[in-house]
């Protein structure tokens, strides 16, 4: 074997490898007493504010009525919502679907990949829709229903169970930590955390008996973003990898 030859073939295959596997920095925004956090590793800054919507509507059917904005309650336990001109106490007070269908949409400064959420209260049970926006612009939820969401330009990227805890995909219980509710690392500025719901795939036996609060959430920026397709910076490099897997062949060759 060329020693040569064999250096140059496994140098090519580590510089492929550099070009395909996508950087990760992780973030964590804390929401406890306010609808904006700052997540600050290695002195980039990431903010995420969070706002409040509801649907118009009490129907079992999750999908009926527009969204409207909604009160956001800010508790040391986490972010909760009560519809716009409703009183609420314990344990409507949080994010639910008892009733009109809750929601919280965070938006963030820059696009990310939403990793994992923790829940600082839990009543009953803890259901929820995990949703990101990949339309143009930003996402006008006011002039949608929950069922017409995926219409237009929010896509669904999972539905996640509480059962006295999150389970992972080790099928290990994290308590009110539910990780593994993006594996894909799909990325967006803005991610909607909604209360389980007919609309995205549950069952009526899942919906009405959901309540927490969101206290934290936790991310990843993602460089080059998950589009599939190379960067055109990286295209350069790419090419020069090409050449050199073939040099090394052909030197095994001669």
């Amino acid at each position: 074997m060329n020693i040569k030859t064999t250096f140059l073939s496994l140098s090519t295959g580590v510089m492929l490898l550099a070009l395909t596997a996508p950087a990760h920095a992780a973030f964590s925004w804390k929401f406890n007493n306010s609808p904006a956090s700052t997540g600050t590793p290695n002195g980039t800054s990431i903010t995420a504010t969070a706002s409040a919507w509801a649907s118009s509507s009490t129907a079992s059917n999750g999908g009926a009525g527009n969204l409207q904005s909604a009160n956001l309650n800010q508790f040391n336990g986490g972010l909760g919502v009560s519809p716009s001109g409703i009183g609420e106490s314990a344990p409507n007070h949080a994010t639910d679907n008892d009733g009109r269908k809750e929601s919280i949409l965070f938006s963030f400064s820059q696009s990310i990949a939403l990793t994992s959420i923790y829940m600082g209260y839990v009543s009953g049970d803890a259901d929820f829709s995990l949703l990101r926006y990949t339309g143009a612009g930003g996402p006008n939820l006011a002039s949608n229903s929950y069922g017409t969401l995926q219409s237009n330009g929010w896509e669904l990227v999972s539905d996640v169970y509480y059962n006295g805890g999150y389970i992972d995909s080790s099928n290990t219980n994290t308590g009110r930590t539910a990780n593994d509710i993006n594996t894909g690392m799909l990325t967006s500025s803005y991610w909607l955390v909604a209360a389980a719901n007919t609309a995205f795939g549950f069952g009526s036996a899942w919906v009405g008996n959901d309540y927490f609060k969101l206290k934290k959430v936790y991310g990843k920026t993602v460089t080059p973003p998950s589009t599939g397709v190379p960067s055109p910076n990286t295209l350069p490099l790419l090419a020069i990898a090409l050449l050199g897997m073939g040099w090394a062949n052909r030197r095994k060759k001669v």
